[in-house]
Formats: C-alpha cells, structure tokens, sequence
C-alpha cells in the first residue's frame, strides 16, 4: 500500500515490483494532506521522518494492511552545501508484522522549485519559462494575510493564473500574490522522477540484509561530515563517509564515500566562503 493522493504510486510501483516482487495499490479514500501540505495551509505535525510513517500508518489503517509506503518532501535552503537551495526526500517503508520501520533519504541537487512576488497587471508570461509552466503546476497566494480569508489556489493555464493572481492580491495587505511551484508529485514531473530514483533506493535497502542479525533494511544510517576542503584543508559540511546500521540490531559499519571523493569544493567551505 503506498499512502498518497498525488500519484506517487507511480513513481513507487516499477521499483516495488522488479526489485521485491510487490504489487502496490493506493487506499480510495485517503486524506495525506492532514499531515501537512507544500502551500501551508496545514502544517507539518512532525518532523519529516515522523510525519512519511504517520502517512503509512493511516493508509495501512484504512486498508487494514501490515505493509505501507509513503514519503515526505522538504524543499528551500540546501541541506549540506550553504547558499543553494536544495530539497530533502524520505520515503519509508512500515512493516507491522516484522515490527520494521525502514526508510531512505535523497539530497536533491537545484530542485524545481521558486517563488515570485507580483501584482495584478504584471507581465507575468516572462515567469512562465522559468517555472516551466504548465508542465509544472504552479500556486497562489496572498504575500501577507493577517487574517485567513481564501485559500491558495492551483493553477494549470493562463487565465487561471490571472485570476488566481488577482483575488490573491485582493486578499492580500499588501496587495502582492506570491507565485510558487507546486511541489506536490502529481503536479511536479522532475520531483516525480526524483521520487522514482528514491523508490529504487529505498527497495534496494529493503533487500539488502543486515550481516549481524539478518534483518532486512540494512544501509546508510548517518552521513558525518567533515570532507575536507580542496583548497585549504578545512574540514567541511559535505559529508565525509557514512555509517551503515541496522534498524533492529546495533549493528554498525563505517565506509567512505561511495563516489569516491575525496575533497570538498571551495565553495562547500565555511573557511573559504564565510
């Protein structure tokens, strides 16, 4: 079971299926957005980690089913290199009968995600290139809003995006909407196919056995960092290796880095780009 209305279970199903021998299917009436939304209009209850399990508890609850998938995304500032946006994905999988959580992590590198403020009457088509727009979706909300009025919209075309744009700015304090990408999967092709390379990942650890205790889910449990830097040694934010582990043993085993590097850009560095 793969607890999502977005459509992530296209992305989920392939590495399922090849990699495990699992069919997957999506609960009818499932309501992932109680757990938080991209717009933010509901707030995340948890933490990432804690909110994708809670999502995989609340399909497996519905279908009553011991087995549930279910990811959680977090888009903005990089979360290793300074002054680059970036984005987080965990996907986990919940196995009630072997009493397992397992889950996988990936950094993505320049998501497809911004923001613009703008008015009513602003030659907005320039924007819509860059936003990759209508491929990509694209929401709208008022830029300050003391008090909740209407909520933010989801737009695919044009004259939707005008008139988004206009009751935004209408709701607003300042007179300003803001335009941002939709993130959510069914409206997001390039975090689609990033959760396509997650899924893959997180099958691939499932299968992979812990060589203590047998248990299924062994692989990274923490990335230290510490790489030093290129040009003047410092060690940086990057990661410098990371600790397998286990998710039902103590079980723990120390590798570098698996593409074999070596040394951190200058610009990773909190000596040489302060």
């Amino acid at each position: 079971m793969v607890a999502t209305q977005h459509g992530k279970e296209r992305a989920v199903a392939p590495a399922m299926l090849h990699l495990l021998g699992l069919e997957v299917f999506v609960p009818d009436r499932i309501d992932t957005d109680v757990l938080g939304t991209f717009s933010g209009d509901v707030a995340r209850p948890g933490s990432m980690l804690d909110t994708a399990v809670a999502k995989a508890r609340l399909g497996m609850a519905l279908e009553g089913c011991a087995l549930g998938i279910a990811s959680e995304g977090s888009y903005g500032m990089h979360p290793h290199v300074p002054f680059l946006r970036g984005g987080l994905e965990i996907m986990v999988m919940v196995d009630h009968e072997r009493d397992l959580i397992i889950h996988e992590e990936l950094v993505v590198d320049g998501p497809h995600a911004d923001h613009r403020r703008v008015r009513p009457g602003d030659e907005v088509r320039g924007l819509l290139d860059e936003f990759d727009f209508p491929a990509h979706g694209l929401l709208v909300r008022p830029a300050v809003q003391q008090r909740a009025r209407r909520g933010t919209a989801s737009v695919r075309d044009v004259a939707e995006l005008d008139h988004a744009v206009a009751r935004a700015a209408e709701d607003s304090d300042d007179g300003h909407a803001v335009v941002f990408t939709d993130m959510r999967a069914d409206r997001n092709p390039k975090r689609m196919a990033n959760l396509v390379r997650l899924a893959h990942r997180l099958a691939r650890r499932v299968r992979t056995p812990c060589p203590s205790c047998a248990s299924p889910g062994f692989g990274v449990r923490r990335r230290p960092p510490g790489l030093p830097c290129r040009q003047c040694g410092t060690p940086s934010g990057m990661a410098l290796g990371s600790v397998w582990g286990c998710v039902r043993c103590p079980h723990e085993d120390v590798r570098e880095r698996e593409d074999g590097r070596v040394r951190a850009d200058p610009g990773a560095c909190s000596f040489c780009n302060p």
